[in-house]
């Protein structure tokens, strides 16, 4: 550090080494200037000869301004200059500028590397000079720690006093200052894109949102029954920060950030301790109206020493450089509550404005000062910015209220526009972890809905647009419910037991989010229709308006996490596979519902819950519990059959190889899934077509990757008996013939010995004999009752007998897995299960093919029509001599299916090297996608197709035979980025192009011309 006196000088002022302020050591320079024309030198040589040219070596130092200064729009305060001096010439090697209209401390400095003129002119640097802002005539700095060769990857951020500081920005440094120059007091200045938001909201508008907002403050805050702690004990308490009667704390706040002194003290123990209880408990007293008395007024004082320490240390709005070890957000989330009961308070001593927006900024607060979000998730809304919402409707400006409301709302829009996946991804869902993640969706879109309903019927209501994008995500969230409230095991992000969400309840608060001069939002009162029974009083108003139901039934296609939902009125059925673009599965061990032995479902599990025999589903129908579960036997799955010690994880995020993962709808009733699955111990390529009650699964490529030999398996059905009387009479019936209650039962089948299996819950499973004739395997049906042992806290025998060291490492007390089972719970239940064991898995040439049936009528009729000969759908117009679906290919890159009762043909292209496909009326398609078909010609037909490569930055396209015209899109056109354009290429077909919004399914009809 260059803090030694000798070397500095200080023109038209004076400057002294002072012990009354610093961040390092236990003195500073104290700089006293007396007209603009002022200079404070530093000069030796010796201080950068010893310099080495690298792009972590900064220039450092903190700097405590005493006195805030109001920003002057009209003549805005001029800057701190540091230049960077030879003794050779009159003209600095560089000149930095740093904002100073702020109280308290500042890390201030440059990172070398972002100004070229540095690298070759260390060496010839003989000192620097301060020059004071040239519109304040006098004033007082204290300069700590100064160094010249700080080591630091990153540097300083950009901040309100050194916004050019990063490699974005530094052309920034040769703007005028007064450009970027922010004004706490006014949160629009030098923000134009907020000037752009400006709307004039009524007094009223406003006190709706203070009143929603304040209504009911979080958990963990003060309540009339909270007891005031002593004074005593606080004091004690802010003793650890160097608080005491008549002194200032030089303790540092906050480890982290830029040239963080090496003492610092965390900022979170702070904030949860003497500030948060110190605020409780003045609460305490002016709720009691005691304030008055003595331990009251200690109290009040010592609570303007902590709001007047936290600021001096820097805790504040537009201190970019200030970290502290701050959790992800659930202990500190709610501490600025306390400063919302003592408003008034705080602003009757000139404390509000400085403590609320400190608040903020520790609150993610800057994010709302970024004209492209920089980062957002289901966190930072939830547990940030619901409280940036709250602190902000206290602040004492009405103005300033308004402006800081529409910058929230702009940075919510911001991301819910531009951001594809995180926090709400294109198709509806809910991100986090960078994966589709239901368990924070469950209280973070009723945080999002919350913002968007009580804003609604004031000016600053969102726009349409947002409307359009809250109205797919909780579409999206109702279609994925069963029972309006659980998500399946298979498609929330730690997968293995279902996630509730309560999505009747956001779609009711949803209602009001309508159209000016509506009373109600009609798609939400369809919704609202279809979800609640029909005597149900809370929509008996949009009956009687004839406000039609908004059917949850069809296709639901959800790219962003590999997945799609299949639902009629008697069955619900999750598909889910994975990708490499976004995280497939979190394991989080410790938990009460751990997934430890979940790293299979997602490959490409099929989650069925069919109706009972009221016609209603209930999860529990699906017969998926945790107790006996076997783990290996996800229901869909191709995997391993692993015994439980090599499922066992404590702590892990898995990802596939390839990316891709998804499928396309069409008319949204039917669709279709693919999977080119690949991960560390076994790869295939799945394709899944949905019609009606119909799933038919083809499966290719099943290669076993790991070298300890395990069967590779394909599960059709693990279910327990839960909700069937007389269990033992409840049969497996085969072949459409045999009868089997007994139980316990195992059989194993080989090959073709069995092409028929209706499990326990009437579910059939065709295995399409003609498809899986040349394939080697064995098919295995059991029903006996199922043990498993879950390594895992919650299912100790004893308590205090816990052999769990770490579970996020899995170390145990005993060194052997196995050994470790004794201290757990054994579960038990009973189940039905089948599934397909591959033999031949080690050239990648093994497949199979079947076709789940829920509820089927005429079952032996539709089994015997797959002898039908003809193999064309394009050969006649007559279409009762084709069997109900054909598999037109299923080549290593190509998988083609057709289905006669939808007249639909679904394609998917693996490979980018073979993307010619020449079957039906598809002759190519210019890159790896999935797409479908409906019609076969002449005349209009309908089109769906959709690829999972997030990457792609080109439109999508594919060649129709023949000619082709007047393509009209069917789907959104997600605000004007989806179309569709046709041309005649040379060969007299048809290249169709598709502008996509990245994964979106894009439907679209185009009619066959002929000249």
């Amino acid at each position: 550090m260059s803090d030694d006196i000798q070397y500095w000088h200080a023109t038209d002022g004076e400057v002294t080494v002072s012990t009354e302020r610093f961040k390092h050591g236990t003195s500073s320079l104290k700089w006293e200037w007396s007209s603009s024309s002022s200079a404070l030198t530093y000069t030796n040589p010796e201080a950068f000869r010893s310099i080495k040219w690298a792009t972590n070596v900064c220039f450092a130092f903190w700097l405590f301004n005493n006195q805030q200064s109001k920003v002057d729009e009209n003549a805005p305060q001029q800057p701190l200059y540091v230049e960077f001096l030879t003794a050779t010439s009159s003209e600095p090697i560089a000149r930095l500028w740093y904002h100073v209209n702020f109280y308290g401390w500042r890390p201030l400095g440059l990172r070398y590397a972002l100004l070229s003129k540095f690298k070759n002119n260390l060496n010839r640097i003989h000192g620097i000079r301060f020059c004071p802002p040239t519109n304040t005539p006098n004033g007082v700095y204290f300069i700590n720690g100064i160094t010249f060769d700080y080591k630091h990857t990153i540097g300083p951020q950009d901040d309100y006093q050194q916004p050019w500081a990063t490699p974005e920005n530094i052309k920034r440094l040769n703007d005028d200052p007064s450009k970027w120059l922010f004004n706490t007091n006014n949160f629009f200045y030098n923000r134009s894109w907020l000037e752009e938001q400006q709307v004039h909201p009524s007094d009223d508008d406003v006190n709706k949102l203070k009143d929603r907002w304040l209504e009911s403050l979080p958990y963990g805050t003060w309540s009339p029954s909270t007891k005031p702690e002593p004074f005593s004990k606080l004091q004690k308490l802010a003793e650890t920060y160097g608080i005491k009667p008549n002194t200032i704390s030089n303790v540092p706040l906050g480890k982290g950030g830029f040239y963080s002194p090496t003492n610092a003290l965390d900022i979170q123990p702070f904030l949860l301790g003497p500030l948060k209880r110190t605020a409780t408990t003045y609460q305490c007293y002016r709720y009691n109206r005691s304030f008055e008395s003595a331990e009251g007024q200690n109290v009040w004082t010592l609570l303007l020493q902590l709001c007047d320490y936290l600021l001096e240390q820097g805790w504040a709005e537009g201190n970019g450089n200030m970290e502290g070890n701050l959790d992800i957000g659930y202990e500190i989330r709610n501490f600025p509550m306390c400063l919302t009961y003592i408003r008034n308070e705080l602003d009757e001593v000139d404390r509000l404005q400085s403590m609320l927006t400190s608040a903020i900024w520790i609150m993610y607060g800057h994010l709302l000062t970024e004209q492209q979000t920089s980062t957002m998730n289901t966190d930072i809304i939830h547990n940030y910015l619901t409280n940036v919402s709250r602190l902000i409707v206290c602040l004492s400006d009405q103005n300033e209220i308004i402006r800081r409301i529409i910058a929230l709302r702009y940075t919510l829009s911001y991301c819910f526009e531009n951001r594809i996946h995180e926090p709400l991804a294109l198709d509806g869902t809910v991100h986090h972890h960078w994966m589709c993640h239901y368990e924070y969706a469950s209280y973070a879109l009723p945080d999002i809905v919350k913002f968007v309903s009580s804003m609604n019927d004031t000016e600053l209501r969102f726009s349409d647009n947002i409307r359009r994008i809250l109205r797919r995500c909780i579409y999206t969230l109702d279609f994925c419910l069963i029972e309006n409230e659980k998500i399946p095991p298979n498609l929330n992000a730690r997968a293995g037991d279902f996630v509730t969400c309560n999505g009747l309840n956001m779609t009711k608060k949803c209602v009001c989010i309508c159209n000016q001069g509506q009373p109600y939002d009609p798609f939400f009162a369809g919704l609202l229709v279809t979800m609640c029974p029909k005597n149900d009083k809370s929509v008996m108003t949009y009956l009687n308006d004839g406000i039609e139901p908004v059917p949850l039934e069809g296709h639901l296609t959800l790219n962003s996490t590999a997945a799609c939902v299949h639902r009629r009125s008697n069955f619900y059925a999750s598909i889910v596979g994975m990708g490499k673009n976004r995280r497939g599965l979190e394991i989080y061990g410790w938990l009460e519902d751990a997934n430890n032995y979940g790293e299979y479902v997602r490959n490409c599990s099929i989650f069925i819950a069919p109706a009972d025999e009221q016609g209603v589903i209930e999860y529990s129908n699906a017969g998926c519990v945790y107790p006996g579960w076997q783990w290996s036997h996800w229901p869909g799955t191709t995997c391993l059959l692993k015994p439980r010690s090599e499922l066992f994880e404590g702590y892990c995020n898995l990802t596939a190889k390839n990316w891709l993962a998804g499928g396309t709808s069409i008319s949204g009733r039917d669709g279709m899934f693919s999977n080119d699955f690949f991960v560390w111990d076994v790869a295939f390529r799945r394709s899944m077509y949905c019609f009606d009650n119909r799933i038919t699964v083809l499966t290719t490529n099943i290669k076993l990757l790991q070298r300890a030999k395990r069967p590779v398996i394909t599960t059709l059905f693990q279910s327990n008996f839960s909700n069937l009387e007389n269990f033992e009479h409840t049969s497996f019936i085969l072949n459409n013939d045999e009868k089997i209650s007994e139980f316990p039962y195992e059989k194993i089948f080989e090959n073709n010995d069995l092409d028929v299996i209706t499990d326990h819950r009437n579910i059939t499973y065709y295995l399409h004999s003609n498809e899986n004739s040349n394939q080697s395997y064995r098919i295995t049906l059991k029903r006996s009752e199922q043990e498993m042992i879950y390594v895992n806290q919650y299912f100790l025998i004893d308590p205090k007998q816990n052999p769990i060291i770490d579970i996020k490492t899995k170390k145990f007390r005993e060194p052997n897995y196995a050994d470790n089972e004794k201290y757990f719970k054994t579960t038990k239940d009973k189940y039905g299960l089948g599934y397909i064991e591959h033999l031949n898995v080690d050239d990648g040439t093994a497949s199979f093919v079947y076709t789940i049936l829920i509820g089927h009528e005429q079952l032996n009729e539709w089994i015997e029509e797959f002898s039908h000969s003809s193999r064309d759908p394009w050969s006649s117009p007559d279409l009762s001599d084709l069997p109900p679906s054909l598999i037109l290919s299923k080549s290593d890159d190509t998988h083609i299916f057709y289905d006669r009762a939808t007249d639909t043909t679904c394609y998917t292209c693996y490979s980018k090297d073979r993307l010619e496909v020449n079957i039906g009326l598809v002759q190519s398609f210019g890159q790896p996608c999935m797409a479908m078909v409906r019609g076969r010609g002449p005349g209009a037909i309908t089109i769906s197709i959709a690829t999972t490569d997030f990457t792609l930055n080109t439109p999508m396209w594919m060649v129709l035979k023949g000619k082709w015209t007047g393509a009209e899109l069917m789907c959104d056109d997600e605000n004007g980025c989806v179309y569709v354009r046709t041309e005649l290429i040379d060969d007299g077909n048809t290249k169709v192009t598709v502008w996509q919004r990245i994964y979106m399914p894009v439907e679209f009809q185009i009619t066959q011309s002929y000249d």
